[in-house]
């Protein structure tokens, strides 16, 4: 009986581990939800809506293309619109009619300096995170409307016009090494029990001592006839 237990316990332990190396191998990478966007920018800004940065669950990354330097940073929808200041900006967002994205360009506000200064986004302490780079730079943001990712070159040539949102998805790797973890623990007991089922084995079909032949002997002080 305890041989079978032993030998169920490792076949079930080699289930679990076969199970997770497929989970491991198949299904462990991080896959992502892609959006690539090729925007005409006529201004030195680029905002990405927060209904683009919403349309998936998971918190997105954003990255732009660009020839030479390439800003991406992010923040709250009211700290994006105050650092623009009301001047012109190109805009991304999502059509939820539609289902596409639209590219627009918001004109500059009566507020709007009428010649503002040439002034890079990198380095404000408005942005929640940010990211800078030659030629690409990608940031992780929020799947949240209230908040808007925005992207230059230098503040004075033409925002990077390629872009790509991308939305991870959940990631089964936890779940193959849970599988994994529990493969080895009962392969371990699988084997401490055939050991000691084999051990008991040996006790029970083991030599046995032989009894004495003869008749015994008479004790001492009988009397002989």
């Amino acid at each position: 009986m305890r041989l079978v237990v032993a030998i169920s316990t490792f076949a079930l332990a080699f289930v679990l581990l076969v199970i997770g190396l497929v989970f491991r191998i198949f299904f462990g990478g991080a896959d992502y939800i892609t959006a690539s966007q090729q925007v005409a920018t006529t201004t030195p800004y680029l905002v990405v809506d927060g209904a683009v940065l919403n349309q998936n669950e998971g918190d997105p990354y954003v990255s732009a293309k660009g020839a030479g330097p390439v800003v991406v940073a992010f923040g709250t929808a009211k700290d994006v619109q105050a650092w623009l200041g009301g001047v012109a900006y190109n805009q991304l967002t999502f059509d939820t009619e539609s289902s596409k994205y639209v590219t627009s360009t918001v004109a500059a506000k009566s507020t709007a300096p009428e010649n503002p200064s040439v002034v890079s986004i990198a380095g404000s302490d408005m942005w929640t995170n940010e990211a800078s780079g030659t030629d690409t730079a990608s940031v992780q943001t929020k799947s949240d409307s209230n908040y808007q990712a925005i992207i230059s070159a230098d503040g004075k040539a033409n925002a990077p016009s390629d872009i790509t949102v991308a939305w991870p998805l959940p990631s089964r790797a936890p779940l193959a090494a849970g599988l994994l973890v529990a493969g080895g623990v009962l392969a371990l007991v699988g084997l401490v029990m055939y050991l000691l089922a084999l051990r008991h084995l040996r006790r029970e079909h083991g030599p046995r001592r032989r009894g004495g032949g003869g008749n015994p002997k008479p004790p001492r002080g009988a009397l002989k006839a």
